[in-house]
């Protein structure tokens, strides 16, 4: 395809807030094909230049082919260029960002092939932001390396590891690779305009991140052994290049003991952590010539696990994103908080977020969603004191149509609460037929905000809840471990109170009811039959596990410290690891089962799904297998999630009439 053709279906960029929705929007939820739920976004990841003159995007086409394409549109010219196309299947996406007011710095993903064998690597490389049809500055070619603790030779597969843009040179960053030693990346200073790289620190001492200072050094290097379980971080002063321990935890063995380092503070003296205090993670910004701690940030419910937020004029931390903070972030000086009320008051009802500013913050990008409208992403000017749309995710989905979610709090069968969110159609009325729909992970969490299966089911006229389960993430140490060797436990349970709640709240018909969720929360769908086998009329998975002996085997010998993973987390036991599969049950199923895989899913193997198939075929159950080509563990390609969509689309209406 050229690029003449491609740029046909790129946007006409109209600096206009009237034209918030497509012409083809759809007049009632229920008349909104399961293909647009299914959709990839329209538009993905814009990022302002430093100079706020210049934007870049990805944009999602599905004719004449289904692809996605990085493109920018300078506001002072007019001009738009397509860089680069990809099909988010040999080769897709991962982020980008400008590197310069010229240069953007690009992530890729591709699918590698070696016999049977098939896996994922990353490259990054650099384009120049206004020309069509160049060829590419590949950025750290991956070599072949050693073993840790041996000779055999492995490929380099994470090449995209960006450790400093250094702002203060525009022609170069500094990124790590493992190209010495597997697993311990080194790193280097990488010119973007010739891909040209020279050694700046070798790979040593187990160390698997590195951190600089605001001023470009190399201070951090944070270790973990996956032999011996020990996590070291170490220090190096700005005028010595000996490195010293500063923190040594077994995060396995006792993860209250757990340091996160966030980042350097304008004084190359101050490092910023999180760990915990209590039962929930804070921020305290530490002196690293005395080891003075001091907090900076707690709360009482949830981790506070967000990103520093820094100014772009200074560098200075100024403050961190935090999900019950005002507007999202906790800002050290309130004055901070001026342009976020502004905005808030500019566009009331929905969660706003600044995604990026101009060096001198006078122009800004601003994302704006909620949990019944799709994002949308906007202009601002602060000299001109305008906000004008620029386009949106899902543009052909009236937010009027959609229902709102809210927020609730059920007791598990136990006594401890749960919180989950809930969303009811619009049209019928209580009790809805219901879907459970667990989010994966497992150490992950809902948050309320827009969420595309939410909004199709309850388009479908179900009423859907997402739970919080036992072992989801921000809820403090003891609910994130309830993990930990809990698959198909307590956290199993959680969901089943969830759908009882909804019964006994009003919410939910008893009699039609099923749970659908992907990677862990398939595998949650899957253990749901087999565990409260007459609660469910019909399950969904999507790349779900369903044999976890065969999962922590595989796990034990796909990546490097697999082993000591898989065993903490899932288990170690075979029998009390088939009591935990669906697999190892599947004569106890009643309900209908919905399964549906990518081909090449390298997190949760495509045989998890297939072999489940197969075993309930024959039994005699009443299964439906969906295999996906070219498909990932991620949906990241839209015939993929369209497919699955309809297909999902007809098995619950089928199911839940």
């Amino acid at each position: 395809m050229t690029n003449k053709v491609i740029l046909s279906f790129l946007f006409l960029l109209v600096l206009s807030s009237s034209a918030l929705f497509s012409a083809n929007s759809f007049a009632q939820a229920q008349q909104i094909p399961a293909e647009v739920f299914g959709a990839l976004p329209e538009y993905e990841g814009p990022q302002l230049s430093p100079s706020g003159t210049k934007i870049a995007f990805i944009k999602n086409v599905t004719h004449p082919e289904h692809r996605s394409l990085l493109a920018t549109y300078d506001f002072k010219t007019g001009k738009q260029t397509l860089l680069f196309s990809s099909d988010n299947e040999t080769v897709g996406f991962r982020w980008f960002q400008w590197a310069n007011e010229d240069t953007l710095l690009v992530s890729l993903r591709f699918l590698t092939r070696k016999g049977s064998s098939r896996y994922t690597h990353t490259r990054m490389m650099s384009l120049k932001y206004d020309e069509a049809d160049q060829d590419p500055v590949f950025l750290l070619a991956p070599k072949r390396n050693r073993e840790a603790r041996g000779q055999r030779q492995r490929d380099s597969q994470i090449g995209d590891i960006v450790v400093d843009m250094l702002k203060s040179d525009a022609d170069h960053i500094l990124a790590a690779i493992d190209n010495h030693t597997f697993g311990m990346p080194s790193v280097y200073k990488v010119n973007l305009k010739t891909g040209k790289s020279s050694t700046v620190e070798m790979g040593k001492h187990n160390i698997r991140d590195w951190t600089t200072d605001q001023q470009g050094r190399l201070r951090i290097g944070e270790a973990f052994d996956y032999e011996t379980g020990e996590s070291i971080i170490y220090e190096r002063k700005t005028n010595d290049d000996s490195w010293r321990k500063i923190y040594t935890f077994r995060p396995i063995e006792d993860p209250s003991k757990v340091i996160y380092v966030q980042g350097f503070g304008l004084d190359p003296n101050v490092l910023y952590i999180t760990k915990y205090k209590g039962y929930h993670l804070a921020l305290y910004k530490v002196a690293l010539d005395t080891m003075q701690e001091t907090l900076v940030y707690s709360h009482d419910e949830y981790d506070v696990d967000g990103s520093l937020v820094r100014s772009t004029l200074t560098g200075e931390v100024i403050g961190v994103n935090h999900r019950s903070a005002r507007h999202g972030i906790h800002f050290f000086d309130t004055k901070d908080y001026a342009l976020h009320d502004a905005l808030a008051n500019a566009i009331p009802d929905q969660s706003n977020y600044l995604l990026n500013t101009s060096i001198d913050q006078r122009k800004y990008l601003m994302y704006s969603q909620s949990s019944n409208t799709p994002g949308r992403f906007y202009i601002g000017d602060r000299d001109k004191g305008s906000l004008n749309y620029l386009f949106g995710e899902y543009a052909k989905i009236d937010p009027n149509v959609l229902s709102t979610s809210k927020r609730v709090v059920y007791k598990a069968r136990d006594g401890l609460e749960i919180e989950a969110f809930i969303t009811l159609p619009k049209a019928g009325k209580a009790p809805y037929p219901l879907i459970v729909h667990p989010h994966g992970g497992p150490g992950a969490r809902d948050t309320g905000g827009f969420d595309y299966w939410a909004q199709f089911f309850a388009s479908r006229g179900y009423a859907v809840i997402q739970p919080n389960f036992r072992g989801s993430s921000g809820f403090g140490l003891d609910f994130s471990e309830a993990q930990m060797r809990a698959w198909g436990l307590q956290m199993q349970d959680d969901l089943s109170d969830a759908a009882n709640w909804m019964i006994a709240e009003g919410y939910a018909d008893k009699n039609k009811m099923c749970i659908a969720g992907a990677s862990y929360g398939g595998y949650a769908a899957t253990m749901a039959t087999v565990k409260t086998p007459n609660l469910f009329k019909c399950a969904v998975s999507f790349a779900g596990v369903t044999d976890l002996f065969k999962r922590v085997k595989r796990q034990r010998n796909d990546f490097l410290g697999g082993e000591l993973i898989a065993k903490n987390q899932i288990g170690d036991d075979t029998s009390d690891l088939k009591k935990r599969s669906p697999l190892h049950n599947a004569e106890k199923i009643t309900a209908s089962t919905l399964l549906a895989h990518g081909e090449y899913d390298d997190v949760v193997n495509i045989e998890q799904s297939r072999i489940y198939a197969s075993t309930l075929e024959n039994l005699g159950k009443d299964v439906e297998y969906l295999e996906l080509k070219d498909g990932d563990h991620y949906l990241s390609n839209s015939k993929n999630r369209q497919a699955f969509f309809r297909a999902m689309d007809a098995f619950l209406a089928e199911h839940l009439k």
